[in-house]
């Protein structure tokens, strides 16, 4: 973006009096509420001069805004212009399931801020290929969690994946890129409450849900790990929090103690390397066992050629994990 780009001047029209801010931000930028927020909250947007801080805040017409884009990090302008799909995302399609590769920062579920997300943006994609755009979430990953993510096309599916969920008769694959090494292949019994404060933060506690995840190393290089990971229940977080407390924290993951930064070129971690490799279960329709994968690419495999953890040639599968 050119120098000259990076403030955007723009008249409050009478037709958008007592808009709020975070809103009309988003509006000027072409962003999601989200990042239009960490703008306002950078103190990048100023009224007639003055700074403005309050998201929420009604704005009057005639207000000059000034929106200073030098104060946006650059990766998540481009990662913002990335949250699209296309039919190149479907890895799995048939009357009953679907799945996609969901770009690691975009939303599974529209938040309130209306923001980007694959419940918003896959139907218009489903209706452009001549298909009905009817999706149901069978389960959630993280914004920042890249990888496999199955939906039902309709409500008696939907109910039905619940049911294997809730069972436990599917098989869940992680990969995570982690700081230090894990002391053994081990299964993490840790349970696991939400912690009190504003953001939405979990932690270990005895008097939490019962969690369960295996873990396995699959490299180890000069204080970094790939990790395979396992999780038996599905709570939030629940792979991030228990790495976090065997001392392997997710890189990039700041909310549970992940670097930001690796190497000695200090090469910046935009956001918890945690990639959703696999689903295994056997279909409620066709009684097929259905293996769902997501090749590793992308910003995940970079960072882990970078840090020695990705070789040519190098398969997670040979490691087939852990069956109870």
């Amino acid at each position: 973006m050119k120098d000259a780009e990076k403030k955007i001047q723009a008249l409050v029209e009478p037709a958008d009096d007592g808009q709020k801010l975070d809103r009309l931000v988003a509006r000027y930028t072409s962003l999601s509420r989200r990042l239009a927020r960490i703008l306002i909250s950078r103190g990048a947007v100023s009224a007639n001069g003055r700074v403005l801080k309050i998201l929420t805040r009604p704005v009057k017409a005639g207000t000059q805004l000034t929106i200073d884009m030098h104060l946006m990090d650059e990766e998540a302008l481009h990662t913002s212009k990335r949250l699209e799909l296309t039919a190149e995302h479907i890895i799995y399609k048939d009357r009953w399931l679907l799945a996609i590769h969901k770009p690691a920062g975009l939303l599974s579920e529209t938040d309130r801020m209306g923001s980007r997300s694959v419940q918003n943006i896959l139907p218009g994609l489903l209706e452009a290929q001549g298909e009905s755009g009817e999706i149901h979430l069978v389960h959630r990953l993280d914004a920042g969690t890249s990888g496999v993510l199955l939906l039902a096309r309709k409500p008696n599916m939907m109910r039905a994946m619940h049911e294997i969920f809730r069972h436990k008769k599917i098989k869940k694959t992680y990969l995570a890129l982690s700081q230090a090494r894990l002391k053994k292949n081990q299964w993490c019994d840790a349970p696991l409450k939400r912690m009190p404060g504003q953001v939405a933060r979990h932690g270990v506690d005895p008097e939490g849900k019962p969690s369960r995840t295996y873990v396995e190393e699959l490299a180890y290089h000069e204080g970094y790990t790939l990790v395979l990971a396992q999780p038996k229940t599905g709570r939030t977080h629940q792979i991030r929090v228990h790495l976090a407390h065997l001392g392997c924290p997710i890189l990039g993951d700041k909310r549970y103690g992940g670097k930001a930064y690796v190497g000695s070129e200090h090469r910046p971690v935009h956001r918890p390397m945690l990639h959703a490799y696999t689903l295994e279960f056997v279909h409620p329709k066709t009684n097929k066992m259905m293996v769902l994968k997501n090749s590793v690419g992308g910003d995940f495999k970079d960072l882990a050629e970078y840090l020695t953890l990705w070789q040519e040639g190098f398969n997670p599968e040979k490691s087939a994990g852990h069956d109870e």
